[in-house]
Formats: structure tokens, C-alpha cells, sequence
């Protein structure tokens, strides 16, 4: 019997882990579970498309605030779900489940989202948000 079930997990990341997330979504860095000819499906949906300027939004946004070099500037989601589910989902679908999940997270004001982008390319498919503090 299959179990249905969404996977959410929210880590805490300093500017150098937000830059290690950044280049591991955008596939900048070696991901060996991605399939590299599935990379082109993977779709950015919000912010820039590389790294390094992903990295330079989160300092502009979160700079003002922040008075420790390691301070925990940015707050990621991950977002999937059962590998059965997702894997019985049409494109249109997952696409849906995956717009629908950034309802999930408290309203963000103006500028909080920096960086979100969908991965098609593993074996089961998943959002990856960003979140400024």
C-alpha cells in the first residue's frame, strides 16, 4: 500500500551555507543523483539564475541586519513529497503542488524570497525556497 505524503524540511543558513544551497540547486556543483539530461526541466521560478547573485541578493537584503559574520541570514525550504505521489504526478500537476506549497509558508514581505526554483532532474522532484530572516 502507498503512503501520500508531503515532505517540508526548513534549515537555518549562514551567508556560506546559503552560497553552498544556492550552487547545489542551481546545479552549479556536482550533484551525482541529478540526471544531467533532465537538467534543462529544472525551472527557476523566482530570483536570479546563478549563484553569485543569488549570494549578492541575500547580502543586499540581509545585510542591514545582521552584526555577526556567521549570523544566520536565511531561512531554506525544501519542499517534495512521497517518491510514489510525485513520481504519479503529471508535469502540470507537480507544477501545481509545487506553486501551491509556497502558500504554506507565512506571507513574505516585499523582498523576502530571493531565490525559489523547482528540481526536476533527481529522482523525485522538489522546490527549493529561500527565505531572508
Amino acid at each position: 500500500m502507498s503512503m501520500d505524503y508531503c515532505i517540508m524540511r526548513l534549515k537555518k543558513r549562514t551567508m556560506r551555507g546559503a552560497s553552498a544551497m544556492a550552487r547545489h540547486a542551481l546545479r552549479e556543483d556536482d550533484t551525482p543523483n541529478a540526471d544531467p539530461a533532465k537538467k534543462r526541466q529544472n525551472t527557476i521560478v523566482i530570483g536570479p539564475s546563478t549563484s553569485l547573485a543569488v549570494v549578492g541578493t541575500l547580502e543586499e537584503r540581509t545585510a542591514p541586519l545582521v552584526r555577526r559574520k556567521d549570523a544566520v541570514r536565511v531561512i531554506e525550504v525544501l519542499v517534495t513529497g512521497s517518491p510514489e505521489k510525485i513520481h504519479s504526478m503529471s508535469r502540470d500537476e507537480q507544477d501545481s503542488y509545487f506553486k501551491r506549497s509556497l502558500d504554506w509558508l507565512p506571507r513574505p514581505s516585499a523582498g523576502t524570497l530571493p531565490t525559489s526554483s523547482v528540481q526536476l532532474c533527481t529522482g523525485t522532484s522538489r522546490r527549493r525556497t529561500c527565505r531572508c530572516c
